[in-house]
């Protein structure tokens, strides 16, 4: 099986233990300064992004967003400059304002959304209190009704 971040004159399993005792020789171990190196190249592609778009990578938290042509541009780039050929795969590392959005969204089950009808009478006024839309509490209310 061929790796082409492995030099030829080694095997895969040769060159990560070499790598590894590289990084153990300079102390870059999670035990020694509490990083690893991957992590490294997650906080370099993040600041990599930074410098392309302006903007904080989504997985930062940050409100501001590159403008989304700028963004796509951006994440293309950042992960073809770690040897990734699928933008895809910029979500390991960069996470997405999407998946970043969801994360702060409230966590509703069905006994807030009963009380919250009980308290407002109303469907939308409850989502309103509840910080959620309407189809959202729709959609607890029909999983509540799917249960056997």
């Amino acid at each position: 099986m061929s790796d082409p971040t492995t030099p030829e004159n080694f095997t895969i399993r040769s060159w990560r233990n070499h790598y590894n005792w590289v990084m153990r020789k300079h102390g870059i171990t999670k035990d020694e300064l509490g990083i690893t190196s991957h992590g490294l190249r997650h906080e370099w592609l993040q600041e990599y992004y930074k410098t392309l778009t302006g903007v904080d990578a989504p997985i930062k938290g940050s409100a501001d967003r590159a403008d989304i042509e700028v963004h796509c541009e951006a994440m293309k780039t950042a992960i073809e400059a770690v040897g990734h050929s699928r933008p895809e795969k910029t979500g390991m590392y960069m996470s997405t304002h999407a998946a970043m959005d969801k994360l702060k969204a409230p966590v509703v089950g069905i006994g807030d959304v009963r009380r919250a009808l009980e308290e407002t009478g109303d469907k939308k006024a409850a989502a309103g209190k509840l910080g959620i839309s309407r189809q959202r509490l729709y959609r607890i209310l029909e999983a509540e009704d799917k249960k056997p």
